[in-house]
């Protein structure tokens, strides 16, 4: 009898301890730092994207067909745009994009300061054009860019997508902590290409992983970590923030964060840890 008693403890015991082990550490799963310093880069990303997709279309059209009315214009009262050189033989062409006023809002209520540097190999309409993009003291509301973000057309189609390899290397100052921001995506512009003049039925569908690292000697408490899209981020010109997908957000020395973003323009999104689910706020 006893040694039953004994054997039933010995069991109970180990499964205590078993469950003990799987439940989730809630103050370490409540920690969101990780979540918002990525989707602060991919927003940051997309955004320079179109900055110099629109400024280039611009320019192209200017230059192959001035004085048509049918032709694209950002209307972007804070931007500057010259090409060197201006003309329709020579290659590769440098792109500059300037933001010379930091005080002024720009027409998504967002300020902007700095240049953007931009050498151009060819149109858009033509398979591996690429486009070079390096910073000059650029920031998107005090936060400060640098780096380069290089651009390349694996796809091409008249009236149909327009699909880029976007590959950024690029820190990003977030308060007074500095992260190295290394990214490999596939950007297909899937809605919009057709309305050539009017960008806010754009879409834009974003494939890809990346790695995000502190740099060295600068202690911000967050340590680095990995990120992959798992279903498409989707960025809609109706929306400054990301509009839908699913990334896996994965820090050296926590559990992975699924972070799933709903079909809105809300700034929020739900992420499942230890098969737990949170909301988090952006």
């Amino acid at each position: 009898m006893k040694a039953k008693l004994l054997l039933f403890l010995m069991v109970f015991s180990s499964l205590f301890i078993c469950f003990s082990c799987k439940k989730s550490n809630t103050s370490t799963d409540n920690d969101t730092s990780h979540l918002l310093i990525n989707n602060t880069a991919e927003v940051l990303s997309n955004d320079v994207f179109k900055t110099v997709l629109y400024a280039w279309m611009e320019m192209e059209d200017s230059l192959y067909h001035p004085n048509d009315t049918s032709n694209f214009h950002t209307n972007e009262s804070c931007m500057e745009l010259s090409l060197t050189p201006f003309d329709t033989t020579t290659t590769p062409k440098t792109l500059t994009i300037s933001f010379p006023n930091s005080s002024c809002n720009c027409n998504d209520g967002l300020q902007r300061s700095g240049t953007i540097s931009v050498q151009v190999s060819g149109l858009l309409s033509k398979v591996d054009s690429y486009f070079r993009a390096t910073f000059n003291s650029f920031m998107i509301d005090s936060k400060l860019i640098s780096g380069s973000k290089n651009l390349s057309i694996i796809y091409s189609k008249t009236g149909k997508d327009i699909v880029f390899n976007d590959t950024s290397n690029m820190s990003i100052q977030f308060g007074t902590a500095p992260y190295q921001w290394d990214a490999t995506h596939v950007v297909d512009w899937a809605l919009g290409t057709a309305t050539h003049t009017y960008m806010y039925d754009n879409v834009f569908y974003y494939n890809g992983k990346s790695s995000t690292a502190p740099f060295i000697g600068i202690n911000s408490g967050i340590g680095s970590f990995n990120s992959n899209i798992i279903q498409s981020l989707i960025f809609s010109n109706s929306c400054f923030w990301l509009h839908s997908g699913t990334v896996e957000v994965m820090p050296s020395n926590l559990p992975i964060r699924t972070v799933h973003y709903s079909d809105t323009c809300m700034q929020h999104a739900t992420y499942v840890v230890n098969n737990e689910t949170f909301d988090v706020n952006f």
